[in-house]
């Protein structure tokens, strides 16, 4: 039987290139990897038809009043914004890092709720968090 091949790389430039086994740049996916993408490319080589259901809403975690939690500016949460929407750890732990150092220190709890809620994959909830944490600066 035929399969079908894909293939997932850092490399953009590699995505054009010819190739032996005769992958289209339509299977071609680069990293970071962008689930829908995949999950489409996956529904139409399979003739799958998905089922959408709506998840309940994202649950975050109750904190504890102190201390408190100062976000960084909405620069910062945008950025890490788009890291959480494209699924790439390496980068929202980067990220996060770099926002730890900011203004000596003062996002600290801020970024231990996000690397909580990281290490668990709960993008949905890291995506709430930064939607209240825009809401709070404005």
């Amino acid at each position: 039987t035929d399969a079908a091949l894909a293939i997932i790389s850092a490399n953009a430039f590699e995505k054009g290139a010819e190739n032996e086994v005769g992958i289209t740049g339509e299977d071609f996916f680069t990293k970071p990897l962008r689930v829908e993408e995949l999950l489409d490319w996956l529904g139409n080589r399979l003739a799958l038809d998905w089922v959408r259901v709506e998840r309940p809403a994202a649950v975050v975690p109750a904190l504890a009043p102190a201390p408190a939690i100062v976000a960084p500016d909405p620069a910062q949460l945008a950025m890490l914004g788009e890291l959480i929407d494209l699924g790439y750890m390496r980068g929202i732990l980067n990220k996060l890092d770099e926002i730890e150092c900011l203004a000596g220190g003062v996002h600290g709890e801020f970024v231990h709720v996000m690397r909580s809620l990281a290490q668990r994959f709960q993008f949905e909830a890291m995506k709430e968090v930064l939607r209240k944490s825009t809401d709070a600066s404005h």
